[in-house]
């Protein structure tokens, strides 16, 4: 793209993308750039690493709807994949939107390709191998490219990697809502001609990822042969080429590529989609087997250099391990469509809350903890990706093959628990999302006391029926992994740490019973690392849902989250709750350092990323809570408490409309969680849907601890309903003693009805009893505009810690 008059300088962009970036990041030089954008080597000052930060052009951030960019980065930021280049942030420098990236170390394909030209056959086969693995991973997630080209594949290592996943459609949706953009017209679709799809270059709103593939296509044709099919033509042409002109065999091209190969390339790039392999997996699938031989009489592949030899074999050992594996299990399966060769075996899963049938409604725990006792166990199996959401335990129940296809899984797990005294009924099913076709279905009906002896049995027949390929030791190892993640034989022990754990979900006056059954299963297996995590996460969630201080558990909640990780340090729930009892003390180092370890162990955990994205909120960094949030929720999207904490992220960045909506999402998710009811109402508020917003703070519970109601009354304060204030004001001045927390409702109170200098006196006193306010609610929240200008306000913020220069912009 040329340069246009009004396009700032290097230097100009330099210094404005600086000052909107602030202290996060340093920008060191720029890299350079292609049409869409310009890019930045910078470092990111708390990790001390490097990152790229990508600024759309001004050109094109003219006609782009900045608001609607980043949400659509948002669900590409969603992608962990090896063999993709994650999206960090995203954010607006003046009204130039961009996004960061880690800097991958190398060089991309293109610059390869220009150096050298095509690389040795068994390198381009690994490398074409590395992107399939990464569309195949995104496309999975319902993530379409639209611009698979040599130039967003980079060489790391031994290695190839994906980079500007999601961002092409983000540009267009963005550019379609502000209103002038002509992107639909033929011809005007962002991309690359030279690897346009048919549907893609007459802009079709239709084209899905059956688009990439395509594209892969002319990529693997350049690599095997030395150029795109359609040559290098200028871009009108190509695009003409690829609506009408058939490609050249690539055969002609390439004498001694594999047949296999040379198929499966020109397959890719048939005009109908319909016609092309209908998955990214089938395209890996062949490529496993060109590179075993295996059913192949090709030419043999190209001699490489020793050099390339030393940098493949140890990928191509690995790949002969898994096709090996893959051919056995082809040949096994006899007739059907998986003989025929259709890329249809399961790699993913999701495992729904068992339905409680039984006569007492109170066996509902007995059902959800067989469920996530199952998922637990699945987890731990390589190779298949586990989702287990929340939502039975809500009291919601869904559609199985809406969940399977929102959560973008192959296979679902249903269940029904039927227990009366001893005895326990249980009906399961393992479901296909694509067809509908059961897979496995078993029913059992056993005594209490075969539970362990079911549930492994139950894992193995599931592992079996997905065919996911397990260690050297086979089958039997799925029961040695399921009893490995329950933790315990003891079968007293393990009902009480059920029934914690669905306390614990409930949250509330849950809180306490669960922090006691949790002790009670230790004291029946003092071995049992889980029950210790469970403790630790009650005690540590005590003080938001109990008038607990915080120092009378910060040393319980600690000593049981060592005693579970020296027991068994995969437990990402151990750290989180290390990391809420440093946040009590306001040692905000310490507590990102375990937030941060516990993503590390896990990032599978939903939880995890949840209550590292209120931490966030509390720090002043609401657009990395933000996503946190959402990458909770893409693994969890049933949970009403992840909801709640996305809306009010999302409303701390910026987006108060769309937050409105997710709130009232969180509520119909679960209509008596307390958390989703006070996040709903101040989403709500914050649109100015005031009514709404005290029905909402009308409905949580009264029996919560002062803070609650604090937060409660400052919602009919600000909604213009100062009645409810001025009553708990009352009643918590004529209190003797005030209970712990009752300082902290007492200034929100004062807050909602404006009294600035009774509120920030009540702040202080807070203070003074260890209360917790700033981990209650983010001083980035509207209800302390009255008062952050003061210069007592900013005392409070050094005192806990923070820097008051973070939290001195009035938050609407």
């Amino acid at each position: 793209m040329g340069s246009s008059d009004n396009a700032p300088a290097t230097g100009d962009l330099h210094s404005r993308l600086q000052q909107s970036l602030g202290t996060t990041y340093a920008l060191e030089r720029e890299l350079g750039g292609g049409g869409m954008s310009r890019v930045f080597l910078a470092t990111e000052s708390r990790l001390r690493r490097s990152v790229v930060v990508k600024v759309l052009t001004p050109e094109l951030a003219a006609d782009v709807s900045v608001e609607r960019f980043e949400r659509e980065i948002v669900l590409a930021a969603q992608l962990s994949h090896p063999s993709i280049v994650p999206v960090l942030t995203a954010g607006d420098a003046n009204g130039l939107p961009y996004y960061t990236m880690p800097f991958v170390e190398g060089q991309s394909l293109r610059a390869r390709l220009a150096a050298g030209g095509p690389p040795p056959q068994l390198e381009a086969i690994s490398i074409l191998r590395d992107v399939a693995r990464a569309l195949s991973y995104a496309h999975d997630h319902g993530i379409v490219h639209r611009d698979i080209k040599p130039d967003n594949v980079l060489l790391a290592g031994d290695a190839a990697v994906v980079t500007d996943f999601g961002i092409a459609k983000a540009i267009t949706v963005a550019r379609a809502d502000g209103g002038s953009s002509t992107l639909t017209t033929a011809g005007s679709t962002l991309g690359t001609p030279a690897y346009m799809s048919p549907e893609q270059a007459t802009g079709d709103p239709a084209a899905d990822f059956r688009s990439d593939i395509y594209s892969f296509g002319c990529l693997a044709f350049e690599l095997l042969s030395g150029e795109p099919p359609f040559g290098r033509r200028p871009g009108h042409q190509l695009l003409a080429a690829h609506l009408a002109e058939r490609p050249p065999d690539i055969l002609v091209k390439c004498a001694d590529c594999p047949r296999a190969l040379a198929t499966i390339v020109m397959r890719c790039l048939e005009k109908n989609p319909a016609t092309r392999p209908q998955s990214a997996r089938e395209i890996l699938q062949v490529l496993d087997a060109v590179i075993t031989g295996a059913g192949e009489a090709a030419p043999a592949l190209r001699p490489v250099s020793r050099r390339t030899v030393r940098r493949v074999v140890p990928v191509v050992a690995i790949l002969v391990v898994i096709a090996a594996v893959a051919v056995a299990l082809i040949r096994s399966r006899g007739s059907g469509d998986e003989a025929r060769g259709d890329a249809t075996v399961p790699q993913s899963i999701a495992v729904l809350p068992f339905s409680n049938v039984g006569p007492d409604t109170a066996d509902a725990y007995f059902a959800d903890g067989m469920s996530e006792e199952l998922g637990t166990a699945l987890s731990k199996v390589r190779g298949l990706r586990v989702v287990a959401p929340t939502f039975r335990s809500a009291g919601r129940d869904v559609d199985p093959n809406e969940v399977g296809k929102t959560l973008g899984v192959d296979a679902l797990l249903t269940g029904t628990v039927r227990r009366a005294g001893d005895e326990m009924r249980l009906n399961v099913k393992l479901t296909r999302v694509r067809d509908g076709s059961v897979l496995w279905s078993e029913q059992y009906r056993k005594t209490v006391r075969h539970i362990f002896a079911v549930q492994d049995e139950m894992a193995s027949a599931i592992v079996s029926a997905l065919r996911v390929q397990l260690s050297p030791t086979g089958a039997t190892s799925v029961a040695a992994l399921a009893g490995v993640a329950r933790g315990t034989s003891n079968l007293e022990a393990y009902d009480q740490y059920l029934r914690g754990q669905a306390n614990l979900r409930r949250r509330g006056a849950g809180i306490r019973v669960a922090a006691a059954q949790f002790e009670a299963a230790i004291a029946k297996d003092t071995g049992f690392a889980r029950a210790y995590s469970g403790l630790s996460a009650a005690l540590a969630l005590l003080p938001y849902f109990a008038a607990v201080p915080p120092d009378s558990v910060f040393g319980g909640a600690m000593t049981a989250a060592r005693h579970a990780l020296a027991r068994d340090s995969t437990l990402a729930e151990a750290h989180t709750s290390m990391a809420l009892a440093y946040q009590h003390a306001f040692q905000w180092q310490r507590a990102e350092e375990e937030h941060r370890r516990a993503i590390a162990v896990d990032s599978g955990d939903a939880q995890a990323h949840m209550h590292y994205a209120r931490f966030l909120t509390s720090v002043a960094r609401p657009k990395e809570a933000f996503d946190e949030a959402v990458r909770a929720k893409s693994l969890d999207r049933y949970s009403a408490v992840i909801a709640a904490w996305v809306a009010t992220t999302q409303r701390l960045s910026g987006d108060p409309a769309l937050a409105a909506i997710e709130a009232t999402r969180a509520i119909e998710l679960d209509s008596v969680n307390p958390t989703a009811q006070v996040h709903a109402a101040f989403a709500l508020l914050a649109v100015g849907r005031k009514a709404d917003a005290r029905a909402a703070a009308d409905r949580v519970p009264r029996e919560l601890p002062f803070s609650w109601a604090g937060m409660m009354a400052d919602v009919h304060g600000m909604s213009g309903d100062p009645a409810p204030a001025i009553r708990l004001i009352r009643d918590i001045e004529q209190m003797r003693p005030r209970p712990w927390g009752a300082e902290t409702s007492l200034a929100w109170a004062f807050l909602g009805i404006g009294d600035s200098t009774r509120a920030l006196a009540a702040l202080e006193r807070a203070l003074e009893a260890r209360e917790m306010w700033p981990n209650y609610f983010s001083m980035l929240e509207p209800i302390y505009d009255p008062v952050r200008q003061s210069a007592r306000f900013a005392a409070l913020v050094r005192r806990v810690g923070l820097d008051p220069a973070l939290f001195m912009a009035p938050s609407r």
